[in-house]
């Protein structure tokens, strides 16, 4: 099965199936005469990179004796390099002063676009932006009254039978190789938000909750004891995350995020995709066979990355490597909470303890300890000394180590 990008944002129509048998064939008419003024035409030229170039220029500038390495086939294929390269596809008016939502790999890298509209009309085009991860990128011409399409709510295909925009469409998988197959399209919804942010911003910006999820499925609804088949495992939580501030768990099940449905992960990856950073989603899920809701603050990526990076800075100071214990192990050392650690190397705990590799640190100060997180964070906070306290696995008795930072 290949994905072949579509290069073409064509008009298709999303036909409702309640009475389609009952009633007489839509007619399109409608539809098209809304739609087809605010399809555009997009021809992209990429200019060939001028290094690539002088080395096209010095590699050919080789001596006599070693010009018979180098047939005609590979001096035909470096000559195709440096000939400016030309892709072309069609684009949605979304405003009435110029902004124009297309694929990213139609005008990727490119330093001439131009827009032809429905009446033969020709602009140059500009990027406002662009985001791979969902393949799409806004343009600017400089028009003012143009005709936008009207956007309707989320849908697979680009135009229902009223005419209201549903979607990009972005790939086709074919197992042919050839343009025919299941057509692939981003919902409106998503395009709305892309279209917004970068706009506003020249880039889109994501909330990232932080988990690592699967489908709930028969045998998994079984053995978390959830009455239902439907909804998002939690399999990992990551650390400095939005998830983790919230509360949630490995094996939770998240069934609902605001007042929207959850019943896969794509649904859930929708639901998030479509929230910033630092906004607030209630998240409804099912643990232990009880139904809870909490509320998670969305971070930037880069924002748990920095979080990420100073922890490391600190552990690495400390001399240790630290991992969270899951529920099983906590019932299986007998501990509530704590997190273990891993490994030891030189700095003030090998110095000044006999601390030993496997160590549940259970609170530091007397303050219970449960994540990585509460750790290096508590520890930045502080000076001078420190005390943990905690257990080996497989001893009851409780242990106490004093530092200095």
């Amino acid at each position: 099965m290949q994905l072949l990008p579509v290069i073409a944002l064509f008009v298709a129509f999303v036909i409702p199936q309640a009475g389609l048998f009952a009633q007489s064939p839509p007619d399109f008419t409608d539809a098209a005469n809304k739609a087809t003024p605010a399809v555009v035409h997009i021809k992209a030229k990429v200019q060939p990179d001028q290094k690539q170039i002088k080395q096209y220029n010095k590699d050919f500038g080789v001596p006599g004796p070693f010009k018979h390495f180098f047939d005609d086939d590979f001096r035909d294929q470096y000559r195709g390099q440096r000939q400016p390269k030309q892709s072309s596809g069609s684009g949605v008016l979304m405003t009435s002063n110029g902004y124009i939502i297309t694929n990213n790999h139609v005008v990727e890298n490119a330093n001439d676009i131009k827009v032809i509209t429905h009446d033969d009309r020709q602009f140059q085009a500009s990027i406002a932006g662009s985001d791979k991860l969902t393949d799409l990128a806004l343009l600017k011409i400089e028009a003012d009254g143009m005709p936008t399409m009207n956007p309707g709510n989320s849908g697979g295909a680009l135009v229902n039978t009223e005419g209201k925009l549903v979607g990009i469409n972005t790939a086709i998988a074919t197992p042919t190789g050839t343009y025919s197959g299941y057509a692939f399209a981003i919902p409106v919804n998503i395009v709305k938000k892309v279209m917004k942010d970068l706009r506003q911003f020249g880039k889109v910006k994501r909330g990232y909750l932080g988990v690592s999820i699967s489908d709930l499925n028969g045998k998994l609804a079984e053995k978390f004891d959830v009455e239902r088949t439907s909804g998002v495992v939690v399999r990992n939580v990551q650390q400095n995350s939005a998830a983790k501030e919230a509360g949630l768990k490995e094996d939770d099940v998240i069934i609902r995020v605001d007042k929207r449905k959850v019943d896969n992960t794509s649904e859930l990856q929708e639901a998030i995709g479509l929230k910033s950073p630092g906004e607030d989603v209630a998240i409804t899920y099912i643990r232990k066979g009880g139904k809870r809701t909490t509320t998670a603050t969305l971070k930037a990526k880069e924002e748990m990355t920095q979080a990420k990076e100073k922890q490391s800075a600190i552990l690495e100071e400390l001399g240790m490597e630290l991992k969270e214990l899951t529920a099983k192990e906590k019932e299986k050392f007998g501990v509530r909470y704590g997190i273990q650690v891993i490994e030891l190397f030189q700095g003030p705990l090998k110095r000044q303890t006999n601390m030993k590799e496997g160590f549940i640190i259970m609170s530091v100060d007397g303050e219970p300890i449960d994540s990585i997180r509460d750790f290096t964070a508590m520890l930045s906070r502080k000076q001078g000394g420190i005390l943990m306290e905690g257990r080996y696995p497989g001893s009851r008795g409780t242990y106490y180590y004093g530092f200095g930072m």
